[in-house]
């Protein structure tokens, strides 16, 4: 087909990047016995290619590659979207419920700890878990009452150190979602 159409330039554009390489290869001796050869140019997804009156070149890139879209929702999946759908999936999540008195910043009764996606033996589970809730007792316990009484600091203290103790004890980093509820 090449010998019949002689192009003076020629940009493979289907396949992977050695199958594209073989093809101008292929392109470049077929057309090497013509009276002008050809201009080959490899270019991957999102380069644009350039043509003027001095010849043909690769110049610049364009966005591409593949859009993932949410069919429950409007629009694309952003990259972030996508990260934090990896990290769950590979981590999990813990859900990590307190009741705390609207008056005094004191802890009503014991926390609740909730894993979901985060893989443990079950003989582990138990224990891991009434630590953690340990380890939330003592972190409310630690703060001043101006820091219980402040939901968005202490969402954040229940955030961090949840995060750092099951990073301690089992190396994962699971998604920690608190749950304040004042009493």
């Amino acid at each position: 087909m090449l010998s019949l159409v002689r192009p003076r330039y020629f940009v493979p554009i289907h396949g992977e990047y050695r199958q594209l390489s073989q093809h101008a290869r292929i392109a470049r001796r077929v057309m090497s016995g013509q009276g002008r050869g050809v201009e080959v140019l490899l270019a991957g997804d999102g380069d644009l290619i350039r043509f003027n009156a001095e010849g043909a070149k690769v110049d610049g890139k364009a966005p591409a590659g593949r859009v993932l879209i949410d069919t429950t929702r409007t629009g694309e999946v952003g990259d972030e979207v996508l990260r934090d759908r990896r990290n769950v999936a590979a981590e999990g999540i813990v859900v990590a419920v307190l009741a705390i008195n609207q008056q005094t910043g004191a802890l009503v009764g014991d926390p609740e700890i909730i894993p979901r996606g985060f893989v443990m033996d079950p003989a582990e589970a138990d224990p891991l878990l009434r630590e953690a809730a340990l380890v939330l007792r003592e972190t409310v316990a630690g703060t001043s009452i101006e820091e219980r009484t402040d939901q968005g600091l202490m969402t954040e203290k229940v955030r961090i150190e949840l995060r750092r103790f099951f990073k301690k004890r089992s190396g994962r980093r699971p998604l920690v979602l608190p749950v304040l509820m004042e009493i």
